[in-house]
C-alpha cells in the first residue's frame, strides 16, 4: 500500500485560500483498502502525482477542475490531452446531450 503523505504546512508562495485535503485523504485510504495501488491504473496512482495534486476530481469546466474538498486547480493535462476544448465545452455537451436523447448502445447498427 502506498503511503499517503500529508500536504506541506506551508506553500512556497501564498495561495488565494488555504487548500483543504481531508476528504481526499479519507477517499485515498478507502481506495487503497479496496483497489491495489489505490487506482484502476498505475498511471493514476498517488505516487504518479505531486503531493498537492487533486486526488479525486469531481468536476471540470474549461481548463479548471475541482476536487472533493472544493479546491480548484488548472488541469494542464486535460484528460491526457483528449479534452482539447476544455472540460464541459458547451457546444460538445449540447451535441452529446442531443445524441443521448436518441438512445445509445442499440442491439443493431445505428
Amino acid at each position: 500500500m502506498a503511503i499517503i503523505q500529508e500536504p506541506p504546512t506551508s506553500a512556497p508562495h501564498a495561495a488565494a485560500s488555504p487548500q483543504e485535503f481531508s476528504e481526499s485523504r479519507a477517499l485515498q485510504l478507502k481506495a487503497h483498502r479496496l483497489i491495489p495501488g489505490g487506482a484502476h491504473t498505475y498511471s493514476k496512482g498517488d505516487d504518479q502525482y505531486p503531493e498537492r495534486a487533486p486526488a479525486f476530481i469531481v468536476r471540470g469546466q474549461g481548463c479548471h477542475v475541482w476536487d472533493v474538498d472544493g479546491n480548484e486547480f488548472i488541469e494542464y493535462g486535460m484528460g491526457l490531452r483528449a479534452v482539447t476544448l476544455g472540460h464541459a465545452f458547451p457546444p460538445v455537451v449540447e451535441a452529446a446531450h442531443r445524441q443521448m436523447q436518441l438512445g445509445s448502445n442499440f442491439t443493431r447498427p445505428a
